[in-house]
């Protein structure tokens, strides 16, 4: 989606572009600044985008830490409990509680797959972002050389018109 926006953004350039070998790029200056202007309002767009993605995904990894304690704390709690039902096999209880143990584990690494893929599709979001914010950054880099260069050619008119 991103990719495609940023796509849309080149495609309104090349108008822009076909306007400078036309009229001149003194005539254009209205096209480029309105061109300029858009693509810093996508370009705000992304790195707020960015950073919220990046806030994101400190804080998944943080669940994920979370997620791989509680999993080895319950490990070692289940370990314990298995060593004291070999000690005495006929406790119920302590079987019962193995069991817990076993579910609770099975289900945080249920949580753990499911905020992993999280993860992992932020990181793709990330890169996306970060794909988009170079391709606006590159236009908006020519669009300052653009102006630059109506700027040097509307004050050369006006040099030679005196």
């Amino acid at each position: 989606m991103l990719y495609h926006n940023c796509l849309k953004c080149l495609e309104q350039s090349i108008g822009t572009e076909a306007c400078h070998s036309r009229r001149g790029l003194k005539n254009c200056w209205p096209d480029i600044d309105d061109e300029h202007r858009r693509l810093s309002d996508v370009q705000c767009s992304l790195v707020r985008k960015k950073n919220h993605y990046t806030n994101f995904q400190k804080r998944v990894q943080g669940a994920l830490k979370d997620v791989e304690k509680s999993i080895a704390n319950e490990n070692t709690t289940l370990r314990r409990l298995e060593e004291a039902h070999q000690k005495d096999p006929e406790d119920a209880e302590i079987r019962s509680l193995i069991n817990k143990r076993k579910q609770t584990i099975r289900e945080h690494q249920e949580v753990y797959g499911i905020v992993k893929s999280q993860l992992e599709k932020n990181i793709a979001r990330l890169y996306e972002t970060d794909y988009g914010i170079a391709v606006v950054t590159e236009r908006v880099g020519q669009l300052d050389t653009e102006r630059a260069d109506a700027l040097r050619e509307k004050e050369g008119a006006v040099k030679a018109a005196q």
